[in-house]
């Protein structure tokens, strides 16, 4: 990501991604404007295996408009998570 597409407050470049109860062998990068969800009813039965706040240009510190909510990493997994 770089320049316009990081500022999806003058964009339609706004995500949801919904991830259904079950592993998901993936790398999610949650960019700007970008909510994670998992749909199980609670958060252990939704696995995603790596999820990642990309940092921009070696800065966070516009790391805003970010959710991941009701999931969980797997066993050996990963979360990087920048905050400003």
């Amino acid at each position: 990501m770089g320049g316009a597409d990081d500022n999806g407050q003058w964009s339609n470049s706004r995500y949801a991604l919904l991830f259904k109860a079950g592993y998901h062998d993936c790398s999610v990068n949650v960019g700007y404007y970008t909510q994670i969800l998992g749909l199980g009813r609670d958060p252990t039965l939704t696995e995603i295996k790596e999820i990642a706040s990309p940092d921009t240009n070696g800065y966070a510190l516009d790391n805003f408009w970010r959710g991941v909510e009701n999931i969980k990493t797997g066993y050996n997994g990963t979360v990087q998570w920048h905050v400003s």
